[in-house]
Order: structure tokens, then sequence, then C-alpha cells
């Protein structure tokens, strides 16, 4: 009986702390949502030499047909530079992938912040697309 005596104590500290938590459980701290933008403020610069801020839905898709994958499509979110100058277009990840090509898209639709003004920019007046840095979920171990 004396070795099975310290088993004893089991419920008494487990009664001991409902008894310091009110009877409740401990409620973990709420996780706070990252709200990613739907946006993203770019820098146009035109065949002309114009060089132009605007602002681009990152769920607009961008098509380009590269000689050995055939088509790929990618959503404005995971591009990071697009080059429409020279034999063969260039566009460039975040995940640091590049894809040579053809850019198939021909329209581009976005807005002036500094006007409002909607605006339609054509692939063959284009020179490059600059996207700002995606944002990164920082996760702690």
């Amino acid at each position: 009986m004396r070795r099975l005596g310290f088993l004893m104590l089991v419920p008494v500290f487990f009664l001991l702390s409902l008894a310091a938590t009110g009877g409740e459980k401990l409620k973990q701290p709420a996780k706070k949502k990252i709200v990613l933008p739907t946006t993203a403020l770019t820098t146009v610069e035109l065949k002309d030499g114009t060089t132009v801020v605007c602002e681009l839905t990152l769920a607009h898709t961008l098509t380009i047909r590269t000689p050995d994958l055939g088509s790929v499509t990618l959503k404005f979110d995971l591009v990071r530079f697009v080059d429409f100058e020279g034999p063969m277009a260039r566009v460039s990840t975040h995940a640091l992938e590049t894809f040579y090509g053809t850019i198939e898209t021909e329209l581009i639709r976005g807005r002036l912040p500094a006007t409002g003004k909607e605006v339609a920019l054509r692939r063959a007046g284009l020179r490059r697309i600059v996207f700002p840095e995606a944002l990164r979920e920082l996760v702690l171990p």
C-alpha cells in the first residue's frame, strides 16, 4: 500500500489545478489572421519611356508560351518581374523561377492611383512591369 500511496496524490493535484482555473479550461490566445492584399502597386514602364505606378489586381493572370513547357499561366501574386523587350519575353516569379517565351496575354487592366483612371495596357506598348515583394507569413517554431 505504501508503494501505491503516491497515486492518491494525482487526483488531488488535478483538483487543485481545476480550482486554480475556476473549473474552466485555459483558453489559447487567438491567432491573428494575416489579410493578404488583393491589389498591388506596380511600376510599369512603357516603350515610349513613360513610367507610371499602376494598381493591378493580383487575381489576374499572365500567360507565357515557352518553347519547352508550352503555355504557362501565372497569377500576378506569383509574378515579380515581366520584361517584354527582346526577342523573347522574360517572366520572373517570387519563387525565383524564370520563364522565357512569348507573352500571350494581350491586355492588362489596371488603375492609375494618381488619377483614379482605369487603364488597359496593351502588350505591344509595354517594356517592363515590376511587382513589389510578396508578403510572406512568418512561422515561428
